[in-house]
Parts: structure tokens; sequence; C-alpha cells
């Protein structure tokens, strides 16, 4: 699977290292939108994702699943640009930006 943008959600199934989420999903949007919310999916506890501004040691939010079936935990970041954010690590699960 690959990072792909669909509707106001852009999936991610794979981490990026050091690229932004737009290059590594291929999407052109304006730079004016913001992360509303974004959500884990994984099957077990080995599953993390963790999302970081333009610099990958500055990680604004880790999601992790804390059981041993599959879950999906979130948070509502509530006004982060989407132009300055990476994911830097994705491990066992999908990630899902939600964009107001």
């Amino acid at each position: 699977m690959a990072n792909r943008l669909r509707g106001n959600v852009i999936i991610v199934d794979s981490a990026m290292g050091s690229a932004f989420i737009l290059n590594s999903a291929a999407v052109v949007v304006d730079q004016a939108w913001h992360v509303q919310s974004i959500a884990f999916w994984s099957t077990g506890t080995d599953g993390v994702v963790r999302f970081s501004h333009t610099d990958i040691t500055d990680v604004i939010a880790i999601l992790e699943n804390p059981f041993q079936f599959d879950a999906t935990v979130s948070m509502v970041l509530n006004g982060v640009r989407l132009d300055e954010l990476k994911v830097p690590t994705l491990t066992a699960g999908t990630a899902f930006i939600y964009l107001r």
C-alpha cells in the first residue's frame, strides 16, 4: 500500500522518515490546511506511530496500541499545520490524519 488522500483523510500505512506527509502521499494541497485529529489502528502492542514537526526529533504525538488485540487509539490535535507534519515511525498499523 501507499500513503494516500481520501476526501479529507490522509491514510498513512508506511513511515516516511524525514519526508513531509504531503510528499510521501504524492499530494499537493493548500498549505493552509490543518490537522483536526489523528487515529491509529494496529493489531497488537507492537503497533506504534510517531508524528513530528519539521525536525523529526520534535515529536508532537505518539500513539500506541495498549492491547493484545486489534484496536484504534486517537488524539485531537486541533490545528497543527499539515505542511509541517511528518511521520518518522509507523510500525504494524495504519494511521489516519483527519483534516479540517
